[in-house]
């Protein structure tokens, strides 16, 4: 299928130009101030002496253009600005000399042109008069003014931390030494640079926050003026007057576009005749007209197959990706293709230009969220389908989804229209109430058959629970619920803007999560195939960087989440700039979140904090290297033991883990004399709480460093007993002869008592008793003991074994074999073989292991001889006496109750 061969950029393109257009829809409808009631064409410029000024015969344009930093005061900063970044670092190195003096009057400069601008903008603010889009522009001037600010305290603050680091160095001289005057000068230039810093820093900081200041005022009057806007008494839409106004001024209206298109055709057919005129009326007839049969057609390229049962996830969602593509691309390029040749020709006016736009952008809509809901839906496709709803809601929705993306497509170039045509507030109110209403009733539509589907899927056994549909179901229905009754009854009671505002921000919401919706499922399947070991990317890494297949889907997992929360961010951004909030705003605490926001005398940056977590994973990766080098490569061709090997592998692991916390630390901004504090302030804590863990972390340490007991030794703890196999920081782990792990913290083995069978050496002794009877030789015994324990490999010529005769036992008489061993690790495998070699030898010379003897002793022998010799007496044939029967329960009514 040729769906993978669409570029997953245009989705962006496409986004950009459907917000783009809701603003401009909604600018255009919204009254109150006049610029904000019909636009930014009339925005104006700002005066040196705060005021703006307005062309008043200027005609309202859909898309304002940008604020023009071209006024007087604003040469003198550039000026400045270029003069200061030519060299900051002069200031440093040349205090007395002229290159140093003229960088420091270049910052100087810019630092009172930074202030005029502010004062400048301030007193436009305090004036008063400025429209909506005029705040938005004065608010972009400040950021960019802050951004100016961040850049020079990056260069200044690394400056100053260099000269407090030279200053440190040179100490002043102790009492009675006398100090060169080389030094002395040194010291006092950068004293005076120090100053000279710490002085532009802090007026820099003071303009900050000056500047921080300003733009929450204009952020307060901003949504002021939307609030006053969209609260503005209009007239309810059931009343006569509102329609008498409105259509008294119909044939206005309709004069206003016959003379707009004469002038228009009258213009193309001066400059390139009437043919020209004629067939560019019909290039937009027919731009509108064939490209929805060219879309149709090529739709059909990514026709879904209905015979396909269970399709891969992967393949599902990126055949819905290129349907929306397929979907909105044509009508992208033809749209983008005539517009673009009328206004590079010179072919269409201002007015036309901003009328095509809008009708363009209105298409392009219209198409971008027919395709969505095809995509998302699948009608008739339900092995296709992304949501979790019927066929019969399927279709619904798509109907309805197709319904509402008119009705807002047809609002962007009725709302423009109706604005170059100048026309009166009646007839705007009229179509904004009817468009506010029918959306809000499809709305409505549109949560009931979405109601019904999710009820139905709740009670199937195969739906899943807790899934994202559910929790955005639950948590976002109420708010389109809310939304849209406030969009059906605001008309009517007399607040039209209001309704239209609200029926404006359901179709933009929904189209902001159903995009996002889509392209999380599909980051979330590509990534995730992608980063598979079988797949191409995975062999590439595996053979490339030696990476497992487990870590290779850990990256997959780990970046589609970091795209996916790119993704909800920006989706939030998009939801609440039509809310008074501008992107300014948004950049501004993007900026401030990646770039430090200062609480108290600590800067907290994201881009701080991951450069630090990426130099801590460098270098404990670095560690882990080395470490494995030294356990595995170095250390085994020494002739240390191999406790001591360990130890020295740990010791270096927790330097570098060490070395890797505090440049962690470091990089992220922290001062460590204030962790130093914070440390020194929880020690009551550690003292109390945290006791336990420091004094297991210590007892390692000690371990590591005393190595009364290391890595191989056979300990006994206790009960337990074993080989230790790793000395941790809180515990050590302990595997017993039945291949048990036993944790054992490590301030146990520090203060407790233990044995450890190979400290110091690994020789030890093995203990075999033997237990003969009394008749047997006990030198005998002895000689054949010590030639058992002779002639066995593993026991120790020196010191020589031995036989004791221990002690007389009940039954034997007992004696021990005691010998040593080379390495008690086989001491159970020689006693073992001892006690063969013993019993076999001792079975050969005739030597009894006896069993276990004792003596019974019977007292009164013969009363019990005579009592068994007595014969039983004749008729005495009474059988045992038996245990007593209870007796039964009396009957009812008896006596013997």
């Amino acid at each position: 299928m040729r769906v993978g061969m669409v570029r997953p950029w245009i989705s962006g393109t496409l986004r950009t130009l459907a917000f783009l257009a809701v603003f401009s829809a909604l600018a255009g409808t919204i009254p109150g101030d006049r610029a904000l009631a019909e636009g930014a064409g009339n925005l104006g410029t700002l005066q040196p002496d705060g005021t703006i000024s307005r062309d008043t015969n200027t005609v309202p344009q859909t898309t304002p253009e940008p604020p023009s930093d071209t006024a007087p005061q604003d040469d003198e900063p550039k000026q400045a600005a270029a003069d200061a970044d030519t060299d900051l670092s002069s200031i440093a190195g040349l205090t007395q000399s002229g290159e140093g003096k003229a960088a420091r009057e270049a910052l100087q400069r810019r630092l009172v042109a930074w202030e005029s601008r502010l004062n400048t903008i301030e007193l436009a603010l305090t004036r008063g008069g400025t429209d909506y889009r005029g705040l938005a522009g004065l608010q972009s001037r400040i950021f960019d003014i802050l951004s100016e600010m961040a850049t020079t305290l990056g260069k200044l603050r690394p400056l100053l931390q260099s000269i407090e680091r030279r200053l440190a160095g040179l100490t002043l001289p102790e009492d009675g030494v006398q100090e060169s005057e080389t030094l002395a000068e040194q010291r006092r230039q950068l004293t005076q640079t120090r100053s000279t810093l710490t002085n532009f820093i802090k007026q820099i900081e003071v303009l900050e926050i000056q500047a921080n200041d300003i733009v929450n005022r204009i952020s307060s009057q901003r949504r002021e003026l939307l609030r006053n806007a969209l609260f503005v008494k209009t007239g309810s839409l059931l009343s006569p007057s509102v329609w008498r106004a409105a259509i008294g001024e119909i044939p206005e209206l309709a004069r206003g576009l016959t003379l707009l298109t004469r002038d228009w055709l009258s213009l193309i057919t001066e400059r390139e005749g009437p043919i020209a005129a004629g067939l560019s009326l019909l290039v937009v007839l027919a731009s509108l007209v064939l490209v929805w049969p060219i879309r149709r057609r090529l739709l059909r390229w990514g026709d879904r197959p209905k015979e396909a049962l269970d399709p891969p996830d992967v393949r599902r969602t990126l055949s819905a990706f290129a349907i929306v593509l397929l979907a909105t691309v044509p009508v992208l390029a033809i749209s983008l293709a005539v517009y673009l040749g009328f206004v590079s020709f010179d072919l269409a006016p201002p007015r036309v230009a901003t009328l095509l736009g809008a009708l363009f952008i209105g298409a392009v809509v219209v198409a971008f969220c027919q395709g969505l809901s095809r995509a998302l839906l699948a009608p008739g496709l339900p092995n296709w389908r992304l949501l979790g709803v019927d066929n019969d809601a399927a279709r619904d929705l798509t109907w309805i989804a197709l319904a509402a993306a008119v009705l807002f497509g047809v609002s962007f170039p009725l709302a423009s229209l109706l604005r170059l045509l100048e026309a009166d507030s009646p007839a705007k109110l009229l179509p904004a109430g009817f468009l506010a209403i029918a959306i809000s009733l499809l709305t409505m539509r549109m949560l009931r058959v979405a109601g019904r589907a999710r009820k139905g899927e709740e009670t199937t056994p195969e739906a899943p629970e807790g899934s994202g549909l559910a929790i955005i179901w639950r948590w976002l229905v109420p708010l389109f619920w809310l939304a849209a009754l406030v969009a059906l009854g605001a008309p009517l009671i007399g607040f039209i803007w209001l309704g239209w505002f609200f029926a404006v921000q359901i179709m933009w919401t929904l189209f902001v999560l159903s995009t996002l919706y889509l392209l999380l499922l599909v980051v979330d399947t590509s990534v995730t195939a992608g980063f598979q070991p079988g797949s191409a990317l995975g062999r590439g890494l595996t053979d490339a960087m030696t990476l497992s297949g487990p870590t290779i889907e850990q990256i997959g997992v780990v970046l589609s989440g970091v795209i996916r929360l790119i993704l909800t961010v920006l989706a939030v951004i998009a939801v609440l700039l039509p809310w008074g909030f501008s992107t300014g705003d948004m950049t501004g605490i993007v900026r401030n979140a990646l770039f430090g926001i200062q609480v108290g005398s600590v800067t907290l940056s994201l881009s701080a904090v991951f450069s630090a977590i990426a130099a801590l994973v460098v270098v404990i990766a670095i560690t882990r290297g080395l470490q494995n080098w030294l356990e595995n490569r170095f250390l085994p061709r020494t002739r240390m033991d191999v406790g001591l090997k360990s130890s020295i592998s740990t010791s270096f692991g927790y330097v570098g883990y060490i070395v890797a916390g505090l440049l962690a630390l470091s990089i992220a901004g922290l001062n460590l004399q204030n962790i130093a504090l914070v440390a020194g302030a929880l020690s009551v804590g550690i003292g109390l709480g945290l006791q336990g863990i420091v004094n297991n972390f210590v007892s390692g340490l000690v371990l590591l460093a005393e190595r009364p007991i290391k890595v191989g030794d056979w300990v006994v703890v206790g009960t337990d007993q074993g080989y230790v196999r790793k000395i941790n920081v809180r515990a050590t782990e302990i595997e017993t002869f039945e291949r048990s792990t036993v944790i054992v913290p490590n301030s146990n083995l520090i203060s407790g008592v233990v044995k450890n069978w190979m400290h110091g050496n690994s020789m030890g002794r093995v203990a075999v008793p033997v237990g003969v009877a009394y008749d047997s030789d006990p030198d005998k015994v002895r000689d054949i003991l010590l030639a058992c324990a002779r002639q066995h490999s593993k026991v120790l010529a020196f010191p020589a074994p031995n036989v004791f005769f221990m002690n007389f036992g009940a039954s034997s008489l007992d004696f021990e074999l005691r010998c040593f061993l080379g390495n008690i690790d086989y001491a159970l495998t020689v006693a073992s073989d001892l006690r063969f070699e013993i019993f076999k030898r001792l079975k050969e010379e005739g030597v009894e292991i006896p069993y276990p003897q004792q003596d019974l002793h019977i007292r009164d022998v013969e009363k019990l001889k005579a009592l068994l010799a007595a014969p039983a007496k004749p008729g005495d044939d009474t059988p045992p006496a038996t245990p007593d029967k209870p007796s039964s329960p009396p009957s009812p009514g008896s006596d013997s109750a």
